[in-house]
């Protein structure tokens, strides 16, 4: 198993906001070796968005992102 987190920003303040914040995304990955050549991967993601993100998609309908 494996657990990633991620960080993104602008590289400068988002123009109409005082952030350059744009979320976090996690990344859970699971792997399980049945024998030497077979095995099974799974995975999934989901980005909690920030204000930055919002502002830039004009989204702010609060979904999901996975």
């Amino acid at each position: 198993m494996n657990l990633r987190l991620h960080n993104f920003s602008a590289p400068a303040e988002i123009q109409g906001t005082d952030t350059i914040q744009l979320g976090i995304e996690t990344d859970l990955t699971l792997n399980y070796n049945f024998k030497k050549d077979i095995n099974i991967k799974a995975g999934y993601s989901q980005l909690f968005a920030a204000e930055g993100m919002e502002y830039l998609k004009n989204n702010f309908d609060d979904n999901s992102n996975y």
